[in-house]
């Protein structure tokens, strides 16, 4: 996921998933600052949530245990 500053605000400008079997889902420009999460050892991404407007503004992840 990327982040950068957008007029006076951090905005969600890239993300891009993948599974634990390397399929792989993206969307929008690497740009900023980019960081990977990773789900806890025993845990997987069952969901996520967040903010928008005319852009991403907030992301979240919810984990569920494998």
């Amino acid at each position: 996921m990327c982040q950068a500053k957008k007029d006076n605000r951090t905005r969600i400008f890239y993300v891009r998933a993948r599974t634990s079997k390397g399929r792989a889902v993206q969307a929008g420009k690497r740009s900023g600052e980019c960081v990977v999460f990773r789900a806890p050892e025993g845990w997987q991404v069952v969901g996520y949530l967040g903010q928008d407007g005319g852009e991403v503004d907030q992301v979240g992840f919810v984990y569920g245990r494998q």
